[in-house]
């Protein structure tokens, strides 16, 4: 790892990991994961330290990559379940990232985490390893809901795991928590948040419960075993959160996220600033030099393309692209991700950032959209101002509609 000094003229750079492995699926979840079989971990370690030292990081569209123009100052393995790998394979793993790319010393290295997943030891030898942030997906600290929702940890299993990170000397903990589940009332969302701000956590990762197609809960809910949640308490549950964890010294720096002071998501921030990054393992998705591109949705493709257990895996097909989908933005592709991203963020929209960005002023750039913003403003869902333009609170309950005119 380096300090910043050696490496003033590198575009800063973070890299999410993907690790598919989970002991059973949650219900709500839409994100690529498959059941744990022990002896895939193995498998899968060697095929992402195979991308990795091989450096087979973009499609063949995008030309080379050059790793010697990055200083990777964010590292984000995210699930799946990470914290199912041993200290082992997550040294290898984060030792090859080092020995391809400049990490910068101060980088922000996270772990998502189940609870239960995680032991004293296996904290202890992830801290040695370098990592310096633990997400710990809580969702709910109330056992009748986490049963509700497929969880297998409990109330008890999640608090000894918040201890053992302390203990372990972890300074930076996030816990993701969920609202708007079903038959959740305002006054057991409230006691859920007041549970977890006790927790003393440095960052909270709220968000509503989304029925996405194609998962168990979907499902469930269409065969009409219980109610979405209505609008007005969706609502209402997400401002009684904001008015709380204000009280409680957080400062709301993204819709669904919250931190003390200095510690923002340097990583998820820069989904939100239009900043380059890269994706590692199967599912994972990257932005870099105007591209967008993700890897394959399959843990026996993606093992399969690095050559690995080939007798296993399908020989009788070669892979020689490990990539399904690869789109290179344009300038009306670029302006708008740059526009709904931000104004994501409590920052909003710069407009200064954005003409340096696309050499063009926001507004003139925007000149057909103009009337539509100018009734949001009115009607008191954005403020504006000589530096920019951002979602009021009012403004975040119809976010989608506004985030509209840039798509």
């Amino acid at each position: 790892m380096t300090d910043k000094a050696t490496h003033l003229r590198r575009l800063p750079l973070g890299i999410y990991i993907h690790v598919p492995f989970c002991l059973s699926k949650c219900g709500y979840c839409g994100f690529y994961s498959i059941p744990l079989r022990e002896e895939a971990l193995a498998e899968y370690t060697k095929a992402i330290e195979s991308q990795i030292l091989n450096q087979s990081f973009v499609p063949r569209e995008i030309g080379d990559f050059d790793v010697n123009r990055y200083f990777v100052d964010s590292i984000f393995l995210g699930g799946g379940t990470p914290s199912l790998l041993s200290s082992e394979s997550m040294q290898r793993i984060l030792g090859a990232v080092d020995s391809v790319f400049c990490i910068d010393k101060d980088a922000e290295i996270t772990v998502e985490s189940n609870p239960g997943s995680l032991s004293l030891e296996k904290l202890m030898a992830y801290k040695s390893a370098g990592i310096n942030r633990i997400s710990i997906g809580i969702q709910s600290l109330d056992d009748s809901e986490l049963l509700q929702i497929g969880r297998i940890h409990d109330v008890d299993t999640a608090l000894k795991t918040v201890e053992a990170s302390r203990k372990a000397g972890f300074d930076n903990l996030n816990l993701d928590l969920i609202f708007s589940l079903p038959n959740q009332t305002l006054k057991r969302w409230e006691k859920n948040l007041k549970a977890a701000i006790n927790l003393s956590p440095e960052h909270l990762s709220i968000y509503g419960l989304q029925l996405e197609e194609g998962t168990e809960f979907f499902e469930r809910f269409k065969n009409g075993e219980f109610d979405e949640t209505s609008d007005e308490l969706d609502r209402q549950m997400y401002h009684q959160t904001c008015d709380m964890l204000k009280d409680s010294g957080f400062a709301h720096y993204e819709i669904s996220n919250w931190s003390k002071p200095r510690y923002e998501c340097r990583h998820n921030l820069k989904y939100w600033q239009f900043i380059d990054y890269l994706g590692i393992g199967p599912s994972a998705a990257s932005f870099l030099n105007g591209f967008r591109f993700e890897v394959v949705s399959s843990l026996t493709d993606f093992m399969l393309a690095h050559k690995i257990n080939r007798d296993v895996y399908r020989p009788d097909e070669i892979y020689t692209n490990i990539f399904s989908e690869v789109h290179q933005n344009t300038l009306k592709d670029s302006a708008g991700e740059f526009a709904f991203t931000a104004l994501r963020t409590v920052d909003g929209i710069s407009f200064d950032k954005f003409k340096s960005e696309f050499g063009v002023d926001f507004m003139k750039f925007y000149e057909s959209e103009k009337s539509e913003l100018e009734d949001y403003i009115e009607l008191g869902y954005l403020n504006i101002d000589e530096n920019g333009i951002r979602l009021t609170r009012s403004g975040i309950d119809i976010s989608n509609s506004i985030m509209s005119l840039f798509v």
